[in-house]
């Protein structure tokens, strides 16, 4: 008998006493499989919105509600539904439902869940002006080609949408939802050769279809621009390639000598290569190449460094990784036939068991989710060179009546595999019956 049997036994018989029998389901009704019944409304009205298309992202299936609004979605297992709701005139809206066992015991009792989606119409119309001061000139200029955005939720689909300002610096918003606080920014743009941005914002709240507002001009001003890596070419290497890494500013040229290194096989200093670093003739590339003229294949290189913009920003590059002759970014395949059953000796409760993807992986990440947690976990990672493992239950907590596990393989970059195209596997926990002594 192992530990976790011992436990749940005197957990049990603290409650039932010494007597011959098994925990049962108070509750009425026992099943394995719950209704989810969605009823899209009108968010000013209340009014159900019939025609919504409700695509579930977990099957991959979509449905249409009836003249009232409903979607019932029938015998769903335990676990979690996520759904894009769309319907004609209206904001696209996200949710999430959960499925949970409710039960005790070997009784599983998985109740219906209903729930109410207030969809809200869209076409509020906003509009502002965007001005930036000019240091040269002193004076206010108008700011063309700025990137505006519109932010209303991470519950709607897209949550953020955005424009640009005309030649006179005016933006518009047409499709706005209504009944919805809205907040408005300004993206970080250049002028010449100088970053102007602001953190200012604009609201918009509580307007209905048709309504418009005029909002307040706003007015940027200069700021050490944001340097970033805007790409690289890192993804594919052979022995000759030049490596190219684009920033989003233009780059000091003073800069760029004795700030950058490259090291074969470690990141550490003691494997330096040596190099050759550059800017090309935009100044936002940096390039770096072999002073021998080859990298060897088969290795894989690291870069490190840092880019200062000419104002004095600047951004830095730590660890990039990139193999010759390979894509070092490449994502790792799933496993195959991920199984979880009894472990068949005396000391573990379980064995996972799966196959191998057919690539060269560095490893595996384990995630774990009992019937007591909302979300899954990360309990550690496993050699590349096992296929099989086993654990206790007490390793995962205690009272809990299922667990459920993802493995992700992930390469010598710590890239996983795709969680989205993972299968998890589920066991449940035997139910303990309490001999009598």
């Amino acid at each position: 008998m192992n530990l976790k049997q011992i436990t749940l036994m005197l957990s049990s018989a603290a409650l039932l006493g010494a007597c011959s029998q098994t925990v049962t389901n108070v509750n009425d009704e026992a099943k394995t499989k719950g209704n989810i019944t969605l009823q899209m409304v009108d968010a000013s009205t209340q009014a159900g919105v019939a025609s919504a298309k409700v695509y579930s992202v977990t099957d991959d299936e979509t449905v249409t509600s009836d003249s009232s609004g409903l979607v019932v979605l029938k015998n769903n297992v335990i676990g979690d539904y996520a759904f894009i709701i769309s319907a004609d005139k209206y904001v696209s809206r996200r949710m999430v439902v959960s499925l949970a066992e409710q039960g005790q015991g070997d009784v599983a009792r998985v109740p219906d869940v209903y729930s109410t989606v207030q969809m809200y119409k869209k076409g509020v119309k906003a509009t502002g002006s965007l001005f930036y001061y000019d240091a040269e000139s002193s004076s206010k200029k108008v700011a063309s080609g700025v990137t505006v955005y519109a932010s209303f939720g991470s519950n709607f689909v897209p949550s953020e949408v955005s424009t640009q300002t005309d030649k006179n610096g005016i933006y518009t918003f047409e499709n706005l939802p209504e009944g919805v606080d809205v907040t408005i920014s300004f993206a970080q743009t250049t002028f010449g050769k100088l970053a102007y941005g602001t953190t200012s914002y604009r609201s918009v709240s509580g307007l209905r279809v048709g309504e418009e507002t005029n909002l307040t001009a706003v007015l940027m001003e200069q700021v050490a621009g944001e340097v970033f890596l805007v790409s690289d070419n890192t993804n594919s290497i052979d022995s000759t390639t030049t490596i190219a890494l684009t920033f989003s500013q233009v780059l000091a040229k003073d800069s760029i000598a004795d700030h950058w290194m490259v090291t074969k096989g470690s990141t550490s200093s003691s494997y330096k290569v040596l190099t050759t670093v550059s800017l090309d003739e935009s100044k936002k590339v940096v390039t770096i190449k072999p002073y021998s003229g080859k990298w060897e294949t088969g290795y894989t290189y690291y870069i490190s460094g840092t880019a200062y913009a000419t104002d004095g920003a600047y951004a830095t590059v730590s660890s990039k990784s990139f193999k010759v002759g390979g894509t070092a970014s490449d994502i790792p395949s799933q496993v195959k036939n991920l199984t979880v059953e009894e472990y068949d000796g005396s000391y573990y409760d379980i064995t996972l068991s799966w196959d191998a993807p057919e690539e060269t992986i560095s490893g595996y990440h384990l995630y774990y989710k009992t019937s007591e947690m909302s979300d899954y976990s990360y309990y550690g990672s496993i050699y590349d060179d096992y296929t099989s493992k086993s654990y206790d239950l007490s390793d995962f907590g205690y009272d809990y009546t299922s667990i459920s596990f993802i493995l992700l393989p992930y390469n010598e970059n710590g890239v996983e595999a795709e969680l989205e195209k993972a299968k998890a596997v589920t066991y449940k926990v035997p139910t303990v019956t309490i001999d009598e002594e």
